[in-house]
């Protein structure tokens, strides 16, 4: 599993997803959120580009509710006891 880790790799990234998009737009949310998920479960960074990737891709309303649906369901399967 690669994620980008300057500009130029995520503007590459951003437009290949941009053209897969246009036939399998649920397979592209669904890889996103696994791989935000993923990031942000082992508190690997770089999930600003991620965000940025998926900027590129939908709308911003629709990136929030993206990211706020996935980063709700992180916590709520979490089992960490605060």
């Amino acid at each position: 599993m690669h994620f980008p880790s300057d500009l130029e790799e995520l503007k590459s990234l951003a437009s290949l997803l941009k053209q897969y998009r246009k036939e399998n737009s649920g397979y592209v949310v669904f890889l996103f959120c696994s791989a935000y998920l993923y990031k942000q479960t082992f508190a690997i960074p770089g999930s600003v580009f991620m965000v940025c990737v998926l900027v590129t891709q939908f709308q911003v309303l629709e990136t929030i509710i993206i990211i706020s649906y996935t980063s709700i369901n992180k916590v709520k399967h979490s089992n960490v006891v605060v």
